[in-house]
């Protein structure tokens, strides 16, 4: 640790920071760590949220590479409005068995039956196959939490904050 902190303060000083008034040994590593959270700020801000959004027209607009990074958010729920591809996350209860699974209403209102609606039921922990059922809606618990969290419970094979209330 005490070399990689020397290592880089060397790298600092070839900046000319040493000749400096108010210089001190570690003082290019802080101001290392302060551009850093710079960044950090710049991309939070409203001049960063515009850079960002430039950035993902830009990936977008790439030939393979934007229909993935398409798909992608539209599965993860960083998409809004029409696009989004999960509604709302649920709890479908098998009560035979006593099983309550997770899952993410992908349709209200199936044609010719409103009582139902079309559920995905992901698998753990990859997520990206699973089951798609017609279901009664009086069969799942609409749950208060974003599908972005059902895609975290089901990567973390349920480890962590319990989403099952």
């Amino acid at each position: 640790l005490i070399f990689a902190i020397h290592y880089l303060e060397g790298l600092f000083a070839g900046l000319g920071i040493r000749d400096w008034t108010y210089y001190f040994p570690g003082l290019g590593i802080f101001l290392a760590l302060f551009a850093v959270y710079l960044l950090g700020l710049m991309t939070t801000t409203i001049m960063g949220r515009i850079i960002i959004k430039k950035i993902d027209i830009l990936v977008h607009k790439m030939p393979l590479l934007g229909n993935a990074y398409k798909s992608i958010k539209q599965i993860l729920g960083y998409t809004g409005g029409d696009e989004q591809l999960f509604q709302k996350a649920v709890l479908v209860s098998d009560t035979d068995n006593g099983i309550r699974e997770l899952g993410l209403i992908t349709n209200e209102g199936v044609s010719g039956n409103s009582n139902q609606i079309i559920v995905f039921i992901p698998n753990a922990p990859n997520p990206s196959s699973g089951r798609l059922v017609a279901i009664e809606k009086s069969k799942v618990e609409i749950l208060d939490i974003h599908p972005r969290e059902v895609f975290k419970t089901l990567l973390s094979i349920g480890k962590g904050k319990s989403i099952f209330g």
